[in-house]
C-alpha cells in the first residue's frame, strides 16, 4: 500500500495534522529533537502493527489533556514499484478512547474490523539505531522481531499468536494448581493438544521465514559470511517439516517435560522459548563482531526482510528510517538506498543540520519537510 495522506488528531505532540504525501517517493523530515519527527513514524507504524515501537503505556500516545487520539491513513493498494500496478483506494482509521473506559476502534473504508483483519494493509520495515539490540540483546527481542514481520505478511498469524499466548497462560496457571495439589497432572491432557496445534502453526511460519532470510543473506555476499538459524526444541529446525509433524513433536515434548514444568510452573518448550541465532564466519555474532560488522549484518537482515515482504505479499513495504544516519558511515548510508527497489515509499527523519547521504537515488526522488512543534511545513 502506498500512502497518499495521513491525518493525526491528539496524537503525541500533534494536536491536528493533515499531511499529503508528495509525488516523490522519499520524504525527509528534518528538525530539532523533540519536535515530532519520530512521532510521525510511530503513527505510521501503529497503522501497520497496531502497536508502537516504543516502550511505555499506551496512555501516552494521546495528548495528556485529551481523552482520545485518531489516526487516519489513505492510500492505494498494490506494489508501487511495478509499472502495471492496479490502484485500489483504501481508507484506514484507528481511534483510541480512554474515557469512560478504554476502547480502540479500527475501521477499513468506514467499516469496523478486528485487529487481525486490520493488519497487513499497511506494511512497514523500520530501521532504528536501537535495532542493533535485535542482534545482541535478549531472545525476546528477536521473537518480537520475527513476529512483527509475520503478522504483516502471513494471514492469520496474529490470531494464531493470540490463541497460543492464551493457551500458554492457561497451561501455566494449571501447572501452578498441580504444584499446589489442587489439580491432577492428567488435566494437562486437555490443554497440551490445542497448545501443540497453535504452536505448530507459529513454528511453520517462522521456519519458512528463517529459511528465506538464510538464503537471502547468503546471496547478498556470495558466500555464507552471515548465517541465521532458528533455535528450538526441534532437532531439525527446517522449513521442510510439515505442520502436523511439528505438532506431533511439540506435543511429545510437552508431555515429556510435564514434571519439570510442574516444578517451575512454566512451560519449558514451545515457540515462546525459541530464538534466532546469527553468526559471522561460523561464530556467534554478538561475541566476535565489531560495531561495523554488526551494522552490516543488520543492514543485510533488513534487506532480506524487505525481500521477504515482496516474496510473500507481492508488495514492497514502506520503509521507515528513524535518525539512522548518525550511526552509519557514508558508504553504508548510500547502500540503504541502492538496495531498495525503485519508487519505494520511504519516510526518513534527520536531525536538522546533519548531512544527507549523497546517493543519486535519494537526491533525485526526495522532498524535504521541516518539523517544528507538531507541525510539518514545506
Amino acid at each position: 500500500m502506498k500512502l497518499n495522506s495521513l491525518h493525526l488528531e491528539n496524537f503525541r505532540n500533534y494536536a491536528r495534522l493533515d499531511f499529503a504525501f508528495p509525488d516523490e517517493p522519499i520524504v525527509i523530515l528534518s528538525g530539532e529533537n523533540a519536535q515530532g519527527k519520530t512521532n510521525f513514524l510511530e503513527a505510521m507504524y501503529l497503522m501497520a502493527i497496531t502497536k508502537s515501537f516504543r516502550l511505555g503505556d499506551r496512555e501516552f500516545l494521546k495528548q495528556f489533556d485529551k481523552d482520545f487520539f485518531r489516526i487516519e491513513a489513505k492510500g492505494v493498494s498494490g506494489d508501487q514499484s511495478q509499472t502495471d500496478k492496479t490502484d485500489t483506494p483504501i481508507h484506514l482509521e484507528m481511534c483510541e478512547i480512554t474515557t469512560p473506559q478504554h476502547q480502540r476502534v479500527l475501521k477499513k473504508n468506514g467499516t469496523k474490523i478486528s485487529a487481525p483483519k486490520f493488519l497487513g494493509h499497511i506494511k512497514t520495515v523500520l530501521f532504528r539505531p536501537e535495532d542493533l539490540h535485535i542482534l545482541t540483546g535478549e531472545p525476546a527481542l528477536r521473537r518480537k522481531y520475527i513476529n512483527t514481520i509475520l503478522i504483516q505478511t502471513v494471514p492469520g498469524y496474529m490470531r494464531q499468536l493470540q490463541t497460543y499466548q492464551k493457551l500458554l497462560s492457561q497451561r501455566n496457571a494449571l501447572l501452578l494448581q498441580i504444584k499446589l495439589g489442587t489439580a491432577s497432572i492428567s488435566a494437562l491432557d486437555i490443554w497440551d493438544p490445542p497448545l501443540a496445534e497453535a504452536g505448530a502453526a507459529l513454528l511453520t511460519s517462522r521456519l519458512e521465514l528463517i529459511d528465506f532470510l538464510r538464503k537471502q543473506l547468503c546471496e547478498q555476499v556470495g558466500e555464507a559470511l552471515y548465517q541465521i538459524d532458528y533455535v528450538s526444541f526441534l532437532q531439525n529446525s527446517a522449513s521442510t517439516q510439515l505442520q502436523n509433524e511439528i505438532q506431533s513433536l511439540l506435543l511429545h515434548a510437552l508431555t515429556q517435560n510435564r514434571s519439570r514444568d510442574t516444578r517451575s510452573t512454566h512451560t519449558s518448550v514451545g515457540p515462546h522459548r525459541d530464538d534466532i541465532k546469527l553468526k559471522i564466519r561460523g561464530y556467534p555474532l554478538e561475541l566476535i563482531a565489531s560495531r561495523g560488522e554488526l551494522r552490516s549484518a543488520l543492514m543485510g537482515l533488513k534487506e532480506a526482510e524487505i525481500a521477504w515482504f515482496a516474496y510473500k505479499t507481492g508488495e514492497t513495504p514502506i520503509i521507515l528510517l528513524d535518525d539512522i544516519f548518525s550511526e552509519l558511515d557514508s558508504d553504508r548510508k548510500n547502500d540503504i538506498f541502492e538496495m531498495l527497489p525503485p519508487n519505494t515509499q520511504i519516510i526518513m527523519t534527520v536531525a536538522q543540520g546533519n548531512p544527507l547521504p549523497t546517493s543519486p537515488k535519494l537526491r533525485s526522488a526526495s522532498t524535504v519537510r521541516k518539523v517544528h512543534e507538531g507541525q510539518i511545513m514545506d
